[in-house]
């Protein structure tokens, strides 16, 4: 029975090796390698099954997964999320947990994860409607940079920026310091143009002449 014992766990420490893979994450010379259990992210990481199936088909037996534009403390709460299906945000304060989002959201995109990007909209669409925005505008900004630098062109992630900035969003939103990402400014100009009524009554259309010649 004893030996019957020692077996078993031998097997379960050579399956444990088996299943482990390494991400590299970041560029150098600030790279990190981090250990996973590849039966946990290839399941819901498209990118990382597509990167395996490629270094095995390259005849690759050191199963290494650069993630060069991943942030490692991100690249944690996403394993920490993988393990235990709850998004793990850090404090109590709304904004920076607004912020921690739209990185998840940026990685799991970079991973091609629909599932965790899908989790990770629905918690920030929570944090805006308790209010993320009421205590100034700054972090919010922050957020639209990360999603909009670091997703693909078109993406659910965006239309949440774009939506709460159409619908809640004020001259005051854009800030003379900040420098919106390329494309944020015309998406915004067109989705605000698409949800204005027309004109009635007193417009460009009917007013007098003077509304266009100086005194």
């Amino acid at each position: 029975m004893h030996r019957r014992g020692r077996l078993s766990m031998r097997s379960r420490l050579n399956a444990l090796d088996a299943d482990a893979i390494t991400v590299r994450l970041g560029e150098p010379p600030n790279q990190q390698e981090i250990p996973v259990n590849e039966s946990i992210i290839s399941p819901r990481s498209a990118f990382a099954e597509q990167a395996l199936t490629k270094l095995r088909a390259d005849g690759t037996t050191d199963l290494v997964v650069d993630i060069p534009n991943a942030d490692p403390k991100v690249f944690r709460q996403y394993m920490a999320y993988l393990k235990s299906n709850i998004t793990p945000l850090y404090g109590h304060d709304l904004q920076d947990q607004f912020v921690q989002s739209a990185k998840l959201y940026a990685l799991a995109a970079t991973l091609a994860d629909v599932g965790a990007k899908n989790v990770v909209l629905g918690e920030m669409l929570h944090l805006a409607r308790k209010g993320v925005m009421a205590a100034g505008v700054g972090r919010f900004l922050k957020a639209v940079d990360i999603i909009y630098k670091g997703t693909p062109e078109h993406n659910l992630g965006k239309r949440l920026m774009l939506d709460l900035f159409a619908d809640f969003g004020s001259e005051s939103w854009l800030k003379p310091e900040w420098e919106a990402p390329d494309g944020f400014l015309r998406e915004l100009a067109t989705q605000l143009l698409r949800r204005r009524p027309l004109p009635v009554g007193y417009n460009v259309f009917t007013c007098d002449d003077s509304e266009y010649q100086e005194d």
